[in-house]
């Protein structure tokens, strides 16, 4: 806030105006000119973003030609020590809406304003400037009765470069006693329908808001006014005005005006300012009502006069029928409300990380995962009012997963880092609530009761209070006797004890939706799915069949589904390994739907040192861990497709060879330095990953190599032993090794309190390159092996891992944030590790643990994972429905 006295070029601060989605506003003198004008101070947005400001000036430019006795006129743009200030007419009096909270505004006073508002429009319309924010809160009316529109255009200036209009930043000045909500609520009121659908407008946006504004001044209130932003634009959407409402005196043509203003198609609406201010000055005439009242009788009544009669025969028709109507409305069923869709964009600037979107349970918010341009490894979480065109990040959310509501739509449950946080939406500082979760979770639910159920990766579901108070504990078992693998996407039904969840099972039968309950064991198999489902209001339960959205009846306290399902939508984006669904539904009948097919699918690509695309191995699907084999003509990877298996891949004959059978998750695969091996981890036996052995050859019975009662990676494959790492709840993760010969015990190759992973050897058998969170982030290290007292740290991102060696152990591959970087490993006389400076080769690699890459040709080309689509491709739109059940019979 500027101080009194401070200067602005030329310009001396007087006093502060209001507030704005623009910024400070500002009574000030021109100390050149001996005058007061306004000075609005720009927000540090616009004034520090070089594209955006030079956009801004133009716009500014334009405005200010536009010379009017009802347009506050735009003197200039004032630049001084990094504060960017518009400078315009100062308008003494108070705003429309200042006289409108008074009450209806008489006929004989709206009138006249009406017109001045109307030639303002037309005079701008007619330079090609259209206002996109018109409403009472943006004109004045001074004492002489002369009405001024302020912030002509600025709605459109105040946008960012390519961006769609954003009804939470409007221009209008504010007193600070105003709240945002209620500033967002006031611009919802006066949007025209294709502005509420987020479409691009022209100037019939204008002569919409315009009816709003004439409608308001006659009747005291707006004409679509809700409880809520939401409810609102369902208003416009939907609802007509109350035409009772208007004032019995009101003339026909301000009744025939205000209906063609309020046309809800474009094409159907009045197209000028000018034909609205012809209607206005045929009112202010007393020639047409003269005519009116003697028209009965005549014996010649003008082409013009008998319109507007038989228009208001037509009103005073559809008056009587509506009286009717309210009449006989007690003895009748209230109607269904409409069913309104609209898109929301959800290309930020770059692409959506997960298939998931979260939609609060009052409907009126949207939460996704969203990553940086090119980077999806440095993904946040961005939520947003479903009613505006504004994605607000959500720092301190790097790397959620599936992010779930509170009930009272104030928090969001996610896991990052391993752990288990809740942040408050209002106050966004993300809480932890458990440690040690680990990566690869899938989907939590927030109980009325302070309950929350989530997942760890291939696990049961646990629960935990949402205070933070108590440890968790499991909520559900794995039948293994039945395949399960995991349990994942809770969802609380209403009563608050029972929820849903997906099982995910070796066995394609025993895959589905099940529900079960926080006080009693055993679970109840609804319908079959690999996908997610979600419980709607009041009676139905929604779940993907591939990617297809299917509805059916279910009784929430039987616990039953009744008759057959039907299809609500096609094309949903679904997550194939994950069982994540594109879908969401509030609890007071808004669904919301992302389309773009399935998510999960990857393609295996040989890719050089500049991240040049040359070649596909096989078609997209869900792949992992890919890696070549020693002599660099096979490879092994984990590949979903009827089951969860290791895969061998002959790079020259294209032949794919499955070498694993048995239920459950095989994967990430090692091949032994001779190559006629591979050893893998498996979660066949009791749901925890041990670790196998196979011929890679695909013959012969798979070998149990290590069995513990925690999860276990393998990583690396030496002359002499078999180095993983081990879940640990006292110290997080840890690396182990094996030896393949001789008893076979387990010793521990590195424990600390943070957790180390990743652990791969240099060919020379030297060193050892392995990932540690001890800085706070995921690091990439190098330390002799077996380890001594001695490392270094090999990368300076974020978040850093997977780190790769080159075959003659030259250089040290690893992955940067999404980004393949590359460090030179140094001769060094004196026997320590010495390395160049990271440099980093190409951006875009998927995150998966524990590896998407392998290094091939001494570094010259690459084998990655990648997103079969371009990194920078832009997702769908979300498709919002508000009272999408309205029309189905089953919803009774």
């Amino acid at each position: 806030m500027l101080p009194p006295g401070t200067r602005i070029g030329p310009y001396e601060i007087v006093a502060l105006l209001g507030v704005g989605g623009m910024g400070e506003v500002y009574r000030a003198i021109d100390t050149n000119l001996k005058r007061q004008v306004a000075i609005k101070v720009l927000p540090a947005t616009v004034a520090a973003d070089a594209e955006r400001l030079a956009r801004f000036q133009r716009e500014a430019e334009i405005l200010a030609a536009l010379n009017h006795p009802n347009i506050a006129h735009i003197h200039g743009l004032e630049k001084s020590d990094g504060t960017v200030a518009l400078v315009m007419e100062l308008v003494e009096g108070p705003t429309l809406a200042d006289r409108i909270a008074k009450g209806p505004i008489p006929l004989d006073e709206a009138l006249p304003i009406s017109k001045q508002i109307a030639e303002a429009l037309e005079a701008a319309h007619e330079q090609g400037i259209i206002h996109r924010d018109l409403k009472p809160a943006n004109i004045k009316v001074r004492e002489d009765g002369t009405a001024k529109v302020l912030d002509f255009g600025l709605a459109k200036a105040m946008d960012p470069v390519g961006s769609r209009p954003d009804v939470s930043q409007s221009p209008t000045i504010t007193s600070p006693a105003m709240t945002q909500a209620g500033v967002i609520l006031g611009t919802a009121a006066y949007m025209s329908p294709e502005q509420a659908k987020g479409r691009p407008v022209d100037k019939r946006a204008d002569i919409w808001a315009f009816g709003c504004v004439v409608y308001e001044m006659l009747t005291g209130k707006r004409p679509f006014d809700g409880e809520d932003v939401s409810d609102t634009l369902a208003f416009v959407l939907t609802k007509d005005p109350d035409w009772t409402a208007l004032p019995t005196d009101t003339p026909v043509a301000i009744r025939r005006l205000l209906h063609r203003c309020l046309e809800k198609g474009p094409r159907q609406r009045l197209d000028s300012a000018a034909s609205a201010r012809l209607d206005i000055e045929d009112a202010l005439k007393p020639e047409p009502l003269a005519s009116a009242r003697s028209a009965v009788g005549a014996t010649s009544v003008p082409a013009r006069h008998r319109a507007r009669l038989s228009w208001a025969i037509a009103a005073a028709t559809s008056m009587i029928a509506a009286a009717a109507v309210a009449l006989w409305a007690p003895w009748r069923a209230a109607p269904e409300p409409a069913k309104v869709s609209f898109e929301v964009q959800a290309d930020i600037s770059g692409v959506s990380a997960q298939a998931t979107i979260a939609l609060s349970p009052d409907g009126k918010m949207l939460v996704a995962l969203i990553g940086e341009a090119g980077d999806p490894s440095q993904a946040k979480l961005w939520v947003r009012p479903i009613d505006t065109t504004t994605w607000v990040p959500i720092q301190g959310t790097d790397q959620a997963t599936y992010p779930f509501w509170s009930p009272d739509s104030r928090q969001i449950g996610f896991i990052s880092g391993g752990k288990l946080k809740t942040v408050d939406v209002l106050a966004p500082t993300p809480q932890t609530l458990v440690e040690n979760i680990g990566v690869g979770t899938s989907g939590g639910a927030w109980s009325r009761d302070g309950v929350i159920l989530f997942t760890k990766n291939f696990s049961p579901l646990f629960r935990v209070p949402a205070s933070g108070e108590g440890q968790p504990v499991p909520a559900t078992e794995l039948d293994t006797s039945n395949g399960e693998t995991a349990h994942r996407f809770p969802r609380f039904l209403p009563d608050g004890d029972h929820f849903l969840y997906l099982v995910l099972s070796a066995k394609p039968a025993a895959s589905g939706i099940y529900v079960g309950s926080l006080t009693s064991k055993g679970a109840r198999r609804l319908v079959s799915s690999t996908a997610r489902a979600d419980f709607a209001e009041p009676n139905l339960l929604l779940f993907l069949r591939e990617s297809t959205l299917m509805a059916q009846r279910f009784d929430p306290r039987r616990l039953e589904v009744l008759g057959d399902p039907f299809q609500v939508a096609t094309g949903v984006t679904t997550g194939a390994e994950s069982g994540a669904g594109g879908f969401s539904v509030s609890d007071n009948g808004v669904l919301a739907i992302r389309t773009g097919g399935n998510s999960g699918k990857r393609q295996l690509t040989w890719t050089d040192a500049t991240g040049k695309a040359d070649e596909a191995i096989d078609s997209p699907a869900v792949y992992e861990n890919p890696r070549l084999s020693p002599d660099g003509k096979r490879l092994a990877a984990y590949r979903q497709e009827n089951g969860a298996d290791i895969w061998i891949s002959d790079l020259e004959s294209k032949n794919n060879t499955r070498i694993t059978f048995d239920p459950g998750v095989d994967n990430v695969p090692v091949w032994s330095p001779d190559g006629q091996s591979i050893a893998f981890s498996s979660n066949r036996d009791g749901g925890v990953f041990n670790l196998y052995r196979t011929n890679a050859g695909g013959t012969g019975d798979d070998e149990l190599l290590l069995k513990t009662a925690a999860n276990k990676l393998v990583n690396d494959w030496t002359e002499e032993f078999l180095l993983y790492q081990e879940d640990s709840p006292q110290t997080k993760i840890d690396l182990w090794m094996m030896p393949l010969s001789g008893d076979r015990k387990p010793t521990r190759l590195l424990v600390t309190p943070f957790s180390e992973s990743e652990a791969t050897v240099s060919p020379d058998g030297r060193w050892m390159a392995y990932t540690s969170d001890e800085s706070g982030a995921r690091q990439v290290y190098v330390q002799t092996f077996p380890p001594s007292e001695q490392k270094t740290r090999i990368s300076n991102s974020r978040t850093a891992g997977q780190p790769r060696w080159r075959s003659d152990g030259k250089q040290l591959f690893f992955n940067a944030g999404g980004t393949l970087t590359v460090v030179d490993v140094l001769p060094s006389p004196g026997g320590e590790f010495k390395r160049s400076v990271p440099l980093e080769l190409f951006s875009g690699l998927v995150n998966i643990i524990p590896h998407n890459f392998d290094v091939a040709d001494l570094g010259r080309r690459f084998l990655v994972v990648r997103s079969p689509r371009p990194a920078l491709q832009r997702v769908q739109p979300i498709v919002v429905t508000v009272n999408w059940t309205s029309g189905l019979p089953v919803v009774r």
